[in-house]
């Protein structure tokens, strides 16, 4: 469900980095959120979770793009909701800083992850800016995976998925009925959840209750 590309480009000159609209969460379940999108086609709907993520969780938001997200979704429509977009093309990735935003982040979130960016991940590869601060990352990064359902239950993905859990992350598996882009029919598939429901269980990991985890199902 994802789109191969090149840097997003305004006018002339490529596209870098973007400082965004400062929006202050003054209650914030966690200090600073590290949200890597990628090619899904649900990356259309990623300003509704930047919203979503900087009123009920975190203070600070800087979203990690890959140039397959950006075709889809403008790096600049992404910077109006977080603080700083880290574009394939920006100075911080030509600087090498994928470990000092690993570091910065207290939470990290890939929303949507693709098949691509999960597998990378899961091997410890790391073909892109995205991929490389997931490998300099810290056990305990939560995948939110969407693709479709073909792609799901291929065996290769099944075991990336094993295998990330047992690298110590987490992967939030949500089947809902969805519309494939490819075929147009209605299928139960693996999707992002709504906004509220991804922060719920983003709060459920940060503050676990005692209860069952809210992202260690899986379909």
């Amino acid at each position: 469900m994802g789109a191969a590309g090149g840097p997003f480009r305004r006018s002339a000159a490529p596209y870098s980095l973007r400082k965004g609209r400062n929006v202050t969460n003054e209650n914030p379940v966690v200090e600073n959120l590290l949200l890597g999108v990628t090619g899904s086609v649900a990356v259309v709907n990623i300003t509704a979770y930047l919203t979503e993520f900087r009123q009920r969780l975190a203070r600070h938001v800087r979203v990690v793009t890959t140039r397959s997200a950006e075709r889809m979704m403008p790096a600049e429509s992404i910077a109006l909701y977080c603080d700083e977009v880290v574009s394939p093309d920006s100075p911080a990735a030509r600087k090498a800083a994928h470990v000092g935003l690993a570091q910065w982040a207290s939470l990290f979130v890939v929303l949507p992850a693709s098949a691509n960016v999960m597998g990378a991940a899961a091997n410890g590869l790391a073909p892109s800016f995205l991929t490389s601060t997931l490998l300099a990352a810290e056990p305990g990064v939560v995948f939110f995976p969407n693709m479709n359902t073909t792609m799901w239950r291929h065996p290769a993905v099944s075991r990336n998925v094993e295998r990330l859990r047992a690298d110590g992350h987490r992967v939030v598996v949500e089947t809902r009925s969805a519309t494939e882009v490819a075929t147009g029919e209605t299928v139960d598939a693996p999707v992002v959840p709504p906004p509220a429901e991804a922060a719920a269980a983003l709060h459920g990991v940060v503050e676990p209750t005692g209860g069952s985890d809210p992202v260690a199902r899986s379909s």
